[in-house]
């Protein structure tokens, strides 16, 4: 039996307890104050109750709190108007004009709306960002009429009332761009509990959907269990040791801490040996603020019927005698609101003035609350009955409110993730785990955030304990490749999982969107990645050609006029008389396959033969003997695009005829209705009904020597810690990816595979779309750039525009639309500038080669592929080193057994033999990789 103990019995506590106690796991709950809540504390007080903390539900969409509860009759009220339409009076008992209090109130909401675009990048406080944009604003024309001293008074009170709803002491301790991270739910983001208090929402998430088998946690929850140590260790199979400030010392597989951030703060120590650097940073830069409440009952309201209670600006004169007073604290009660009850006022206070009036006592509380009203208000005040305040900051178990997204967690670069990660055994089982609402992304400093962090922890551990997380063949990558070894699977009884790194299945196939100057979306579709088939006899084909996706117009690349800088259009003939001769050595190139004596590289065999077979055509012709070499130069550059590779010296030309050998019309460029995705998703069609996709599921490490119960298995991590077991696993990571992430890899890859990997070409492409308003060039279908001063075939670095050979009309696809090509350095370099750089450089460049006008473009977009951190570059060509080492590339067609029970494979592009560079040669090395996986279990299952 597995001991699972929850420290805390709050919002999170509970949730993680209730979740796992549903799915049969049995815990313990131990719990530090003698009541279960955290920080809902609801109490008896006047002729109902009050909640000391938590006290509303806010907001309705995406909010589970609202989910579970709003099934429940009467359970919600709104509190309405109360905390938005101030009333603001002056410490000499003005009462601001409800006009000057709206245009104030309107003012500063602009900005807090403003500051989900504005504060995105900023690296400002929250606090700098609304001081500027206020001040700014304030010195309108349209706001001349307000007093400025008016408006000061104001934005004071409004920085101690914002204060309050982040918890912070100060607004220049949040941090700007941190702020935009917290997620508001749509709906009334104030709803109360009327009569009932939060606790009631406990009350409902402890009755489970198997009440009958549940019951609640009565008997689960030791209270009065304050933790003073929590003894770890990483290694395998040893407990957890808990030791509570009673002496009693409990035992535990596994443990869910929930204390608050405030307390973590205060002591981390407790965690023996300490906690991981990246978690005490995260403890350390997270903030953690207090706000406290003081509710005031009297024998009856003494104010108008709906009157929402009153917020207070003070003169800056009168605050140099409040500063005096021995209650100073006062100064920032920022405001008296009305509550639920009738005859009840709730004051509110935030930062060192809240942990300040934590140290008076009640008596001396209710007198500074009686001067604050008697000095404010104009009406009669009746002697106060009683009086309720929070204390979260001096209570140990709590220490503060709640938490905030701070300056200091920038630049410790410490998130919440980082605070909710959990710490592994040394055999990666989750054994110390961390929830509450500091450790949501979103959702932090609400109950709604807390709940989910505690259902986050539990369904961690439940999929650890479940089979869930065991598949007899994982396929990692949901590219081409995985879905061909999924594709072949479907008809073997194994089960299945695909862990795709990417929010997208597909890979480098990816149709998307145009998009606007202003970096809207537009309805207009293009393929960013792979953008043709090519080849009309292989099973993709057929696929597209069952679902009705082929098109019927063929594509083709490089058409149209070549132009050199100066404007002129080189003759179509000499144009074609150069491909051909290019289109002739290569050809060449493919009897070097087999050969023993060889060139060294592609780039050697043009540099060699080009001029030798053009001599009768150029030998007393100057012009044409430049206009050849430039054309060259383009062919070279087309080449380097087309191979995706740096330079053509790094490409065998002993492997060129490996490329489609079998001669099966590799070089047909096929269309897809609607964007290669369409045939994505019909190739879904085929297996989705027995695959298991995971989306955004980064691997971080391979172990594939793994020992669990003395059994063989490839275990398999994410980069949130999520565990995957398998008998079988399949590798469909681009080539640029195996290159830079070997270290995955535990232990090393035995060194031929490593060698291969090394040893393929891995490169970087890109595109560039363009779309107009208008066809401005005419009948023509490309516009090709002969640039004057380069040559491609020096491996000295060019700028970046020199490596586009030019563009193609986009057909078929969105009307008016152009597509470049770019590759080696120049894709490289045009990842680091902004699209509207590029975009601006090539419209110049267009000019400038066609001596046109060229409008202003309506559209475009530019990849990225070689800083995408999951491809890393195009795809994969045969390199020189393969000419030293011809085996080294095709041992990755080989699997790595394990004993006699696992195998780890490999697939992709760069896996086919013939077929490299291509979907289709993707998808079928998936299929080869998967029925050699199938062969594998049938011997094993065989013994």
């Amino acid at each position: 039996m597995l001991d699972i103990v929850i420290i805390g019995a709050g919002a999170s506590g509970i949730a993680a307890a209730t979740k796992l106690v549903e799915n049969g796991i049995d815990v313990k709950i131990l719990e530090a104050e003698d009541r279960i809540g955290g920080r809902i504390n609801t109490i008896p007080f006047g002729k109902g109750v009050v909640d000391l903390g938590a006290q509303w539900c806010h907001g309705e969409k995406n909010n589970v709190v609202y989910e579970i509860c709003s099934k429940y009759p009467n359970i919600f009220g709104s509190t309405g108007d109360v905390y938005a339409s101030f009333i603001l009076i002056r410490s000499n008992k003005e009462i601001i004009p409800k006009d000057i209090t709206s245009r104030l109130t309107a003012l500063v909401s602009d900005i807090l709306e403003a500051a989900k675009y504005d504060l995105n990048d900023s690296t400002d406080s929250f606090g700098a960002y609304l001081n500027h944009e206020f001040n700014k604003h304030l010195n309108k024309p349209e706001y001349s009429d307000i007093s400025k001293k008016v408006a000061h008074e104001f934005f004071e009170f409004y920085k101690k009332f914002e204060c309050s709803v982040d918890a912070a002491d100060y607004l220049e301790d949040i941090s700007g761009k941190g702020y935009n991270d917290y997620w508001e739910c749509k709906g009334d983001p104030v709803l109360n509990w009327k009569d009932k208090g939060y606790v009631s929402f406990l009350q409902i998430l402890m009755k489970s959907k198997k009440e009958k088998k549940l019951g609640t946690l009565t008997g689960k929850i030791l209270f009065k269990k304050k933790v003073q140590n929590i003894c770890w260790s990483r290694n395998k199979g040893e407990k957890i040791k808990i030791v509570c400030s009673d002496s009693e010392e409990i035992l535990a597989d596994h443990v869910i801490c929930t204390v608050s951030l405030g307390v973590l703060k205060r002591e981390n120590e407790i965690f023996q040996p300490k906690l991981p650097k990246e978690k005490l940073n995260a403890i350390e830069g997270l903030g953690f603020g207090t706000v406290n409440k003081i509710y005031l009952e009297f024998p009856k309201s003494f104010w108008p019927l709906n009157w929402p209670g009153f917020s207070i600006l003070w003169d800056v004169d009168e605050l140099e005698n409040i500063r005096k007073r021995n209650d100073s604290w006062i100064e920032d009660l920022f405001g008296f609101y009305t509550d639920y009850q009738e005859n009840v006022l709730c004051g509110w206070i935030s930062g060192e003035k809240a942990r300040s009036m934590e140290n008076y006592s009640d008596k001396e509380i209710e007198e500074s609350c009686m001067f604050l009203l008697k000095k404010f208000l104009s009406w009669e005040i009746p002697e106060i009955v009683s009086i309720k305040r929070s204390n979260w900051f001096s209570n140990s178990n709590f220490r503060g409110s709640y938490s905030f997204r701070s300056v200091a967690a920038e630049r410790l670069e410490a998130c919440p993730r980082d605070l909710a990660k959990p710490i592994l055994s040394e055999d990666g089982v989750p054994i110390l785990l961390f929830a509450g609402e500091a450790t949501h992304d979103h959702y932090f400093s609400t109950v709604h955030g807390a709940v989910e962090s505690g259902w986050r922890e539990a369904s961690r551990l439940i999929k650890h304990f479940s089979e869930d997380n065991f598949s007899d063949v994982l396929i990692l990558g949901c590219g081409l490749a995985g879905l061909g070894a999924a594709y072949a699977l479907q008809n073997f009884n194994l089960k299945v999982r695909i862990l795709e790194a990417q929010n997208y299945i597909g890979g480098r196939i990816l149709t998307t969107n145009l998009k606007t100057l202003n970096n809207k979306a537009t309805s207009e579709r293009i393929d960013v990645g792979a953008q043709w088939l090519h080849d009309e006899q292989n099973l993709l084909f057929n696929i597209g050609k069952k679902y009705n996706l082929i098109e019927p117009e063929k594509s083709g690349e490089g058409l149209g006029d070549f132009f050199e800088e100066n404007g002129n259009v080189i003759d179509k003939a000499f144009v074609e008389k150069i491909n051909t001769v290019v289109k002739e050595i290569l050809e060449e190139c493919e009897k070097f396959a087999n050969a023993t004596e060889y060139p060294k590289s592609i780039e050697d065999y043009l540099h060699e033969n080009f001029f030798k077979m053009l001599d009768n055509e150029i030998k007393n012709d100057t012009e044409k003997s430049e206009q050849a070499r430039k054309l060259l130069n383009w062919h070279r550059n087309f080449q380097i695009i087309d191979n995706s590779s740096n330079d053509l010296k790094t490409v065998s030309a002993k492997a060129w005829g490996l490329y489609s050998l079998s001669g099966e019309g590799c070089q047909i460029h096929i269309n897809i209705k609607h964007g290669f995705s369409t045939l994505v998703k019909a190739l879904l069609q085929e297996i989705r009904p027995f695959l298991n996709i995971q989306l955004n599921k980064i691997v971080k490490k391979v172990i594939w020597k793994y020992k669990y119960n003395n059994e063989d298995l490839i275990r398999v991590e994410t980069s949130e810690n999520e565990v995957f077991y398998a008998k079988n696993v399949i590798i469909t990571f681009s080539i640029g990816v195996l290159k830079e992430e070997l270290k995955l890899f535990e232990p090393e890859l035995p060194s031929d595979y490593r060698n291969a990997i090394n040893n393929i070409g891995f490169e970087t492409m890109n595109k560039i779309y363009i779309q107009f308003a208008e066809n401005w060039w005419g009948e023509r279908k490309g516009i090709q750039f002969i640039w004057n001063d380069i040559n491609i075939g020096n491996t000295t670095k060019l700028h970046w525009t020199k490596y586009i050979t030019g563009f193609d009309v986009l057909y078929p696809g969105p009307k008016n639309t152009l597509v470049g090509w770019i590759g080696s350095y120049g894709a490289k370099e045009m990842e680091s500038l902004k699209d509207e750089e590029i975009i601006t450089t090539c419209v110049k460049i267009l000019e400038h080669f066609t001596k046109k006008k060229v409008p202003q473009p309506i559209s475009y977009y530019c990849t990225r592929w070689g800083t995408n951190p999951f491809v890393k570059g195009g795809y994969s060509f045969i390199s020189t080193k393969y000419d030293e080492n011809e085996k080294s590339r095709e041992c990755l067609k080989n699997p790595i057994n394990i004993g006699n029970s696992c195998t780890v494979v490999f697939a992709g592009e760069a896996c086919h033999s013939n077929y490299y560079s291509t979907a289709h040669g993707a998808f079928l090395s998936g299929i080869k990789q998967a029925k050699l996986i199938n062969t594998c279990c049938c011997r094993r299952n065989s013994f």
